[in-house]
């Protein structure tokens, strides 16, 4: 196993103890009964931290190489930190947030700032922005992102049935793009189950993801009309929706009553 991932697997088993233990259950009913404004006792949250100044026993030194894993390992060491030594009535929650990798042709405009450091092992600078959009021309450098599709990809996602309705499409995408390295999104990018059967091979092609989304999702709407023979309730039923909002999707999608006028409603 790389040294890394030993470092993350080691810190990640202290962080779901953490997690795991029965007073954070506690906590959270206090929380959210003060959040009520209900509050049984003052809650205390310590969340200004100096951190630079606060690694006195190497307890926040990194080990890992990877500029990746550094940054989960860092987060993982500060939220043990703070409850070995500044508890207060921290919640650590079983989740460990891994920060996603989106890549793509970008909005045409970047961070144009100047960045004034007075210490510089500290998180806490001084920021001078420059302005980009100067008057009513400038609004042209803004640019939607673009993902090109590899055509092959965007048969797979045409092609599979979708038993998991819209939301199973939504989460396959969010995976994708969360994952996605470069702007091409391509078959080796998709989940294996959605294509392992297939044989296929197709030429390049940029389209807008959300391109990508409105054609699979119509897919998924048509197929999932199919299995509940057009039914459209139980279609909406199936497909996690509510009636109203299907009946919106069949019309934006242009899903005309003579495919299924003669099918029960």
């Amino acid at each position: 196993m790389h040294p890394d991932h030993s470092t993350l697997r080691r810190l990640a088993a202290r962080y779901m103890e953490l997690a795991s233990l029965p007073v954070m259950a506690e906590r959270k009913r206090l929380w959210t009964k003060l959040n009520k404004l209900e509050s049984e006792r003052p809650m205390v949250w310590v969340f200004e931290i100096p951190w630079n100044e606060m690694n006195v026993d190497d307890e926040l030194t990194l080990v890992c190489q990877d500029e990746f894993c550094r940054n989960i390992e860092l987060g993982l060491r500060k939220e043990i930190y703070q409850w070995e030594h500044m508890l207060g009535d921290l919640i650590v929650e079983p989740v460990i947030l891994v920060e996603p990798v989106l890549q793509n042709t970008g909005f045409g405009l970047s961070e144009d700032v100047d960045v004034v450091r007075t210490d510089p092992t500290s998180s806490v600078v001084s920021r001078h922005f420059h302005v980009q959009i100067q008057d009513e021309a400038d609004i042209e450098k803004i640019k939607m992102p673009v993902i090109t599709l590899d055509r092959e990809a965007e048969e797979v996602l045409r092609s599979y049935p979708w038993p998991g309705n819209i939301r199973e499409l939504s989460n396959v995408l969010e995976r994708v793009l969360s994952s996605l390295e470069g702007s091409t999104i391509r078959v080796s990018d998709l989940p294996f189950y959605l294509y392992r059967s297939r044989k296929i091979a197709f030429k390049l092609t940029a389209v807008s993801i959300r391109e990508v989304q409105s054609r699979a999702e119509k897919e998924a709407i048509l197929h999932t009309l199919r299995l509940a023979r057009y039914n459209k309730s139980k279609a909406a039923a199936m497909l996690g929706i509510h009636r109203t909002h299907l009946y919106k999707k069949i019309k934006k999608y242009g899903i005309t009553r003579p495919s299924y006028d003669d099918l029960q409603e």
